[in-house]
């Protein structure tokens, strides 16, 4: 990690984001929230962190204000997804999925309609067609820090990855739409919101995505996935449910194609329409463990 200084430009109460002078946030969380990428959890005190504050990252610290973090100390978190089902998950598996996300819909995920009718234009036409044009349009779509559309698109992005591991076309479908998107993504979203799709397309997520994929890829994972559903719902108010949306989808369309080319190996209709760019979390335990350098 080279040198950087920045500053403090927003602290909550249980997240503070630093912003450094090449234009990287990096977000300090309490522990238990939901590890991304980019992000820091230290185990110490936050609250004395104000907006204005000096902050300074070196190859072995970070400070910021009174707050002094050695990175030796530090359990490096990889977010990447490691394990991909060899074969379709269960069909009850996306079932649980799709019901889960459904009912614990946020209200306020109602009553925006534009937002609403979009994304379900945009993923009708992905599913029917394979049309990544539809979903690069989704970049930016929405209020926030991260735009329902941005969140829809990460967990499209996830979801693909994982079905490599079966399908090879969910990859190149991956890179279709990685290539749709703008190369300069801040000129359409929130920085914090483009810094996320940019992981995300290098292949890292949010920790309850990873788990969700790898829970997809575990035979021996129950059909239930109620409790790998509900941690990625903690992400944000409702950034979990809308990368749950794109997640779904994009599973099931894998599924389906995969099903298809077992039963049909000559089969051929589908094909996307032709339209890249081209991280680090660390954790900071609260009890005693093995330094990580």
């Amino acid at each position: 990690m080279r040198d950087a200084h920045g500053c403090v430009v927003s602290a909550y109460t249980r997240a503070v984001n630093l912003l450094l002078d090449d234009g990287t946030l990096v977000a300090l969380l309490a522990p238990g929230s939901p590890l991304h990428p980019w992000a820091i959890m230290p185990a110490a005190d936050m609250a004395t962190l104000q907006p204005g504050m000096e902050a300074r990252i070196s190859r072995h610290t970070l400070e910021a204000g009174r707050l002094v973090l050695q990175f030796a100390r530090a359990e490096i978190a990889d977010l990447r997804i490691l394990f991909r089902p060899s074969a379709p998950p269960n069909q009850n598996i996306l079932e649980s999925l799709e019901e889960l996300t459904s009912r614990q819909c946020p209200s306020d995920c109602l009553q925006d309609a534009v937002v609403r009718n979009k994304i379900h234009y945009a993923l009708h036409r992905f599913e029917s067609c394979g049309d990544v044009h539809s979903l690069a349009e989704l970049l930016g779509l929405g209020p926030g820090l991260t735009p329902s559309g941005d969140d829809v698109l990460l967990g499209i992005l996830a979801a693909l990855d994982t079905g490599g591991g079966f399908e090879p076309r969910a990859t190149v479908i991956r890179s279709l739409l990685i290539s749709a998107l703008p190369a300069s993504l801040e000129q359409f979203t929130p920085l914090i919101s483009a810094q996320m799709l940019r992981a995300a397309c290098d292949g890292h997520y949010p920790e309850p995505v990873v788990d969700l994929a790898h829970m997809m890829a575990d035979p021996a994972a129950p059909p239930d996935a109620r409790q790998t559903v509900l941690r990625v719902l903690s992400i944000g108010h409702s950034s979990g449910y809308y990368i749950l949306r794109g997640f779904a989808s994009a599973a099931r369309l894998g599924w389906a194609m995969s099903h298809r080319r077992q039963d049909k190996p000559a089969w051929s209709a589908w094909q996307p329409e032709a339209m890249s760019f081209r991280s680090a979390s660390v954790r900071f335990p609260s009890h005693k463990r093995s330094p990580v350098s």
